[in-house]
């Protein structure tokens, strides 16, 4: 009869482990070839639409910057570095960059002429002082 101490030990692998392993390959497949790009786009465009839907809340826009990622991704991918971050929290990266540019074009620029005149419901410093002046005069 065999016991539980007498079976050899299996050697599992976090699930995790595998797709980053899996990951790591189709990249350098991808490096390669560009059209092998395809598998790491479909594993990841659902989770990256998702990621910029959340944080732009408009399905439109949401749909754009995904495709700039991968656009940027794909562009990039023979920079990216397996043994430094998963491609996971690469392409990840790249859609955070992207939503932080569509905010940041968004972004009303005033010229630096028009801070000069904003209007304010106190007196200016100068008003304040021809006050006090005129007020010790009489």
């Amino acid at each position: 009869m065999q016991t539980a101490r007498d079976t050899p030990p299996t050697m599992e692998i976090p699930p995790a482990t595998v797709v980053a392993l899996d990951d790591a390959r189709l990249v350098l497949m991808a490096q390669a070839d560009a059209r092998a790009f395809a598998p790491l786009y479909g594993r990841y465009a659902d989770p990256v639409y998702r990621y910029c839907y959340r944080k732009l809340g408009n399905p439109d826009l949401a749909a754009d910057a995904t495709a700039q990622v991968f656009v940027q991704a794909l562009a990039a991918l023979r920079r990216y570095r397996p043994e430094g971050n998963s491609f996971r929290a690469w392409i990840f990266t790249i859609a955070h960059n992207v939503i932080v540019d569509h905010f940041r074009a968004r972004r009303p620029v005033a010229p630096i002429a028009a801070a000069a005149h904003v209007p304010t419901a106190e007196p200016s410093p100068e008003e304040t002082m021809l006050r006090h002046e005129a007020g010790s005069t009489v």
